[in-house]
């Protein structure tokens, strides 16, 4: 069994994943994403960039250009080519000579088991988690390693089908959330606890909800636009 299908099997997990996914299928649902998708698309792929700037400080440039690669790096077949090419563009503009290499002192042994973790079968919410909290908790690279996680689970729910379009965007949730929020959940997660898992999974499933909430406004909003 692999460990993301271990993780589902913990007592109450199930619902907290089955709640975050009913909203990701909530949004799909919208008359506007059925209506005009592209618009629709586009706003939310705007607002996720603007949510990562704001989150970690990286440019609007390398936010768009994260956000855009998002939909076609690759994450679920080749999830450390992928992970390496994220952190390429969001240290486009930086300084640093280690531009998608992993940091020297990331044990290898950790690497293999992120590896497998990201090619694992089991839910994507908790793929998506995982992967957030490892480039997070290693880290795994000298820098940007918050970007290329979020932007990392954003693609991997793409890949995976949960949120194809990429509209529910959990980044967004993330940052809604605030900082102290995220820096307290990973700080939980590396107590190494079932509880504290348990306690991830739960935040990033809010945060999904809380993204997912926020792409129903721009639909409304747009669909506001088109009545008038």
């Amino acid at each position: 069994m692999s460990i993301t299908l271990a993780i589902e099997s913990l007592p109450g997990i199930t619902p907290v994943l089955k709640e975050a996914l009913a909203t990701l299928d909530l949004v799909r649902g919208h008359r506007v994403h059925r209506r005009h998708k592209g618009e629709f698309v586009s706003a939310t792929w705007a607002a996720s960039a603007r949510s990562l700037v704001e989150f970690t400080g990286c440019s609007s440039a390398a936010a768009l250009s994260l956000i855009d690669a998002a939909a076609g790096v690759g994450i679920a077949r080749e999830p450390q080519r992928a992970l390496a090419a994220l952190h390429v563009i969001a240290t486009s503009e930086d300084s640093t000579m280690e531009r998608g290499t992993p940091r020297p002192e990331v044990s290898p042994d950790r690497l293999i088991a992120l590896n497998e973790i990201l090619v694992a079968e089991g839910s994507s919410v908790v793929v998506a988690a995982l992967l957030i909290a490892e480039v997070e908790s290693m880290p795994l690279f000298a820098s940007r390693n918050t970007e290329v996680a979020l932007v990392g689970a954003r693609a991997l729910l793409i890949e995976r089908g949960a949120d194809p379009d990429g509209i529910a965007s959990l980044e967004r949730g993330i940052a809604l959330l605030g900082s102290p929020s995220y820096l307290l959940a990973l700080k939980r997660y590396e107590e190494g606890t079932e509880e504290a898992l348990m306690s991830w999974l739960t935040y990033i499933s809010k945060a999904i909800e809380v993204g997912a909430q926020s792409a129903f406004e721009i639909a409304d909003a747009i669909q506001e636009g088109k009545s008038k």
